[in-house]
């Protein structure tokens, strides 16, 4: 398996592409991507680039589902407890938000850490960049996280992380929290409890606590397909968006359903937004959302599936 040398290298390899004409979003990574040449302003490439990076190197599974957004790709590691807020590592997917918040649903950018300096900054490579692909340094000022592929072991950086097998148990000791072993497993705690099926962070001595695998209750996330909006339905598509989770309809939920399904992201649900919805999810653009909803049905079998 290719490891985050390779990732790397490959990224290092690129550098100096243009798009062709400047500005355009003309370039190879978006004609690989999209099986055709595409040009316009609906085409950004940084995270398109890193799609073709593990393709050719044969990873396409530690990529996930094919995507070109970013939002997506940051909530996809969120989600397997493989997003990491700080203590970056050689071949991380880092994501930014020009606006400073750390809200992954405001994700724009994306690169991949080459190194990591004393100060804390990054160096990477990033496409997009100034129209090109291009090595920078960045602060932390603008990274909302960086997500971690399970690269093979010799391409870990420097071979300090923790080592966390497909599949494992863990004793807990005096003095353990899940915060602490979520550090020892290069994990989450909301990871953790999913895959405990724990309703708090109370744990206790010679608990035995699934590490790693899949959830033993995959059907605690699904939700009904009724068509009704109500909180349990807001919650997982907040979940499913990597934003905080609390059931409760607002501003930042709106914003994220709004970038995902390509209309401006006001905060606000209106006529436009729902008829983006309803065009998103494939059914009948009337602008209104009834209940029950179809659109809503299409949305919670997303859900279900994990998507949106």
């Amino acid at each position: 398996m290719a490891t985050a040398n390779d990732v790397v290298n490959w990224m290092l390899s690129k550098v100096g592409i243009k798009e062709n004409p400047m500005g355009s979003n003309n370039v190879e990574f978006n004609t690989k991507y999209y099986g055709r040449a595409v040009s316009g302003s609906a085409y950004a490439w940084c995270q398109a680039m890193i799609w073709c990076c593990f393709q050719e190197l044969g990873i396409s599974n530690l990529y996930g589902t094919k995507s070109a957004y970013t939002v997506f790709a940051a909530s996809a590691f969120n989600q397997q407890g493989r997003f990491h807020r700080d203590k970056p590592q050689k071949g991380d997917m880092v994501f930014f938000d020009w606006g400073g918040s750390k809200n992954i649903s405001a994700i724009d950018h994306v690169g991949i850490v080459v190194s990591v300096n004393a100060d804390g900054s990054v160096n990477t490579v990033e496409g997009n960049v100034s129209n090109q692909v291009m090595k920078m340094r960045r602060t932390m000022q603008f990274i909302v996280g960086f997500g971690r592929p399970a690269y093979g072991t010799s391409g870990s950086a420097g071979g300090n992380s923790a080592s966390t097998p497909s599949t494992g148990n863990y004793t807990v000791v005096a003095g353990d929290s899940l915060w602490k072993i979520s550090q020892k497993f290069d994990t989450t705690v909301t990871f953790l409890k999913q895959l405990n099926n724990l309703s708090s962070d109370l744990i206790f001595i010679g608990q035995t606590l699934k590490t790693s695998g899949s959830s033993s209750t995959p059907s605690s996330h699904q939700i009904a397909v009724d068509g009704y909006w109500g909180s349990a339905t807001t919650r997982r598509i907040q979940q499913v968006l990597g934003l905080m989770v609390d059931g409760i309809k607002g501003p930042e939920t709106y914003k994220a359903i709004q970038r995902k399904v390509g209309t401006t992201a006001d905060g606000m649900i209106g006529p436009n937004t729902i008829r983006a919805m309803q065009r998103y999810f494939g059914t009948v653009q009337d602008g209104v959302i009834s209940e029950p909803s179809l659109m809503v049905k299409a949305m919670q079998t997303r859900l279900n599936q994990n998507k949106f």
